[in-house]
């Protein structure tokens, strides 16, 4: 089982005002080089964005399910690369794991609309994708590098956060011991 301890720790470090915190929470100790926080648990948040790809529910509306946040954008190579690295995540656990896309544009040009959609069949994209143009759901994930992959467990805590590729396996791991901790 996954202690409290090491759940959301990765998403506060820049916030010294504690706004970030009252968005959705995190668990901290109470100062990092001089600098406080607030202490409480970290809980989804909402998908906000310009429209959807697929059928992304609410953040509601996926509870009960592990739930894989993929922060991406079509002009990043690493991105591109981990969409071929979640794709057997998406057929070995199907309905017990959703997979949501959220593409926050790197460059002014991929914040068009056309240019995404574009995207999403040239490079296959199979799982629903928000378009997030202003970076809102991007800034209440913390999210800080493309490609970021966040785990949200079935009670709806972020139990993980990583940036870059190579984390398939690892991926893979946490979503079995997240599965079986849960039934």
């Amino acid at each position: 089982m996954l202690s409290p301890e090491s759940r959301c720790s990765w998403a506060f470090l820049a916030s010294a005002s504690g706004k970030r915190a009252e968005m959705f929470g995190a668990i901290l100790p109470d100062s990092i080089s001089g600098q406080t926080f607030s202490t409480v648990e970290a809980t989804i948040a909402a998908f906000i964005g310009r429209g959807r790809m697929g059928s992304t529910a609410a953040p509601d509306g996926v509870r009960g399910k592990v739930v894989l946040l993929d922060f991406w954008s079509f002009c990043c190579i690493n991105c591109l690369h981990v969409l071929d690295e979640l794709r057997p995540l998406e057929e070995r656990f199907g309905d017990q794991l959703v997979l949501i896309g959220v593409h926050s544009p790197k460059f002014e040009h991929e914040a068009d609309p056309e240019a995404l959609v574009a995207a999403v069949e040239r490079y296959a994209v199979h799982h629903p994708v928000l378009d997030d143009p202003d970076l809102v759901t991007w800034q209440a994930y913390a999210a800080r590098a493309w490609p970021t992959l966040v785990v949200i467990d079935p009670e709806g805590y972020i139990v993980a956060s990583m940036s870059g590729e190579g984390h398939g396996h690892g991926l893979t791991t946490l979503v079995e011991e997240l599965l079986v901790e849960h039934e």
